[in-house]
C-alpha cells in the first residue's frame, strides 16, 4: 500500500548550478530527521546553466520528482508545475537555496496541525514578528 506523503515541498529553481547540490544535502538530512513521508518536487525552470545536469545527476532511490521546463516561465508558473504533480496533505514551496532554512517548514507544519481550520499560511518579512530582517532591493521594492 502506498501511504500519502504528510508533506509536498515543491523548490523551483532555475540556473542554480553554484549552490543547489549544497541545497539537495541539506534536504536530504532534513527529511532524514523526520518520521513522516515528505516528498520532494524539485522544478527546473529553463535552466541554461548545468542546473538540468545536475538535477538528471540525482539517483532515483532519493525519491525526488523532478519536472524539467525547457523554457523559462517564471516562479508561480512553476509553482504552479509542482502543485500539479504533488501527492501530500500539505504542500509547502520555497526557494531554493532554501533562504529561510528548512526548519521554518517544521514551525508551519506544527502551526497548521494544531489548527486544522487553516487552509493556508505563508511567511512574510513583512511580517512585524518575522526575524527575517534582509530587505528587499530598489526594484523589487518598486514593482510591489
Amino acid at each position: 500500500m502506498i501511504t500519502k506523503p504528510l508533506l509536498s515541498i515543491i523548490i523551483p529553481i532555475r540556473n542554480g548550478q553554484d549552490f543547489f547540490e549544497d541545497t539537495l544535502k541539506r534536504l536530504y538530512a532534513w527529511r532524514g530527521e523526520r518520521k513522516e513521508q515528505i516528498e520532494i518536487c524539485i522544478i527546473n525552470d529553463g535552466s541554461t546553466d548545468n542546473t538540468k545536469k545536475i538535477l538528471e545527476g540525482i539517483s532515483p532511490s532519493f525519491g525526488i520528482k523532478i519536472i524539467n521546463i525547457e523554457k523559462n516561465h517564471g516562479k508561480g508558473a512553476a509553482v504552479r508545475a509542482g502543485i500539479e504533480v504533488v501527492t501530500g496533505e500539505y504542500i509547502a514551496f520555497t526557494d531554493a537555496d532554501l533562504p529561510y532554512g528548512l526548519t521554518i517548514i517544521d514551525i508551519m507544519m506544527n502551526r497548521m496541525r494544531a489548527e486544522p481550520r487553516l487552509g493556508l499560511l505563508y511567511g512574510s518579512r513583512a511580517h512585524r514578528g518575522s526575524t527575517v530582517r534582509r530587505g528587499y532591493g530598489f526594484l523589487r521594492r518598486l514593482g510591489r
